[in-house]
């Protein structure tokens, strides 16, 4: 399947790549498929789909009793959740169908790629989008059913509020989070009154969320006072926008956006930071990438 899009099932070749990928886990919670697999256990040599090296533990542990050296024949490896923290494992690569997949490709056109690393990152789980300068975090570790009001809440004790949308970039980067889950999404935007077709954003941006993508089919919903606030969905044609009640609607997912962190020094191995640093003006690049890190590489 990534091979239709150009690319392959995701590898991680830094730090930063690797914190990426995890802000697409942190969506859902699902097993997802890693590009690296072992023809062999026994041999302890792993093999990675781009021809990449392959160092798995550098950046997480093995799950318990994982890997399963037991087994014989081509084993592929996978990224979930033990109960403790996101930890590898590997997974007969023909039969195992419960899992979710990620993919990586090159950009269909080029872009810009300077980078000059400053002293500012994004929490763990967060992804980093160079056009805006904003760090973005799904669920931010927290329920994925939750109302606008309490969304918002946790939004803000992470330091950030609910998405909002300023470019087609932001836009395109904001639905590579929903297209891991398909899941009712809070966008940080709401009205007092839909009668009054007047609409707010969390963070004082212009609205402008319609130039993005459609209002689903019978929305929005006007004939409801009080206010109300949007989200965005799927409804059984294409993406689109529709009105909840703030307060009691709550099977949706959130997704939050902060600035970069100041980084703070790790006193365990000053050498390999927790961290990957970013630049705090960043070029814009050339065209609009879904998501973007230091080797210039699209998620979906």
């Amino acid at each position: 399947m990534c091979q239709t899009f150009g690319g392959h099932i995701v590898t991680a070749e830094s730090v930063a790549e690797f914190r990426h990928i995890l802000s697409y886990f942190h969506v859902s919670f699902r097993n997802t498929w890693f590009g690296v697999w072992n023809d062999n256990l026994a041999n302890g040599r792993w093999n990675s789909i781009d021809g990449s090296v392959v160092e798995l533990v550098k950046y997480i542990r093995w799950c318990t009793k994982h890997p399963w050296m037991h087994i014989k024949g081509k084993r592929c490896i996978g990224l979930g959740y033990d109960g403790v923290s996101v930890c590898w494992f590997d997974q007969d690569c023909v039969n195992e169908n419960n899992m979710q997949v990620v993919c990586k490709a090159p950009p269909i056109i080029d872009v810009q790629k300077s980078f000059s690393p400053t002293k500012y990152g994004c929490k763990l789980g967060w992804s980093y989008l160079p056009s805006t300068g904003y760090c973005y975090g799904a669920n931010a570790g927290k329920t994925s059913s939750i109302t606008w009001t309490n969304a918002e809440n946790i939004c803000q004790s992470s330091g950030g509020h609910l998405v909002t949308i300023e470019s087609m970039a932001e836009f395109r980067h904001i639905m590579s989070y929903f297209h891991v889950s398909f899941r009712n999404t809070w966008l940080g935007v709401y009205s007092h009154s839909l009668a009054g077709g007047k609409y707010e954003s969390i963070d004082g941006t212009v609205v402008e969320f319609a130039k993005y993508n459609r209002w689903c089919a019978t929305h929005p919903w006007k004939q409801y006072g009080g206010k109300r606030c949007i989200g965005f969905g799927y409804d059984g044609i294409s993406v689109c926008f529709f009105d909840q009640n703030c307060a009691t609607d709550n099977n949706m997912q959130m997704l939050c956006k902060a600035k970069p962190i100041l980084l703070e020094p790790i006193k365990e191995d000053p050498k390999a930071p927790i961290f990957e640093e970013l630049e705090e003006n960043p070029p814009i690049p050339t065209i609009p990438t879904i998501a973007t890190t230091r080797k210039m590489s699209c998620y979906v």
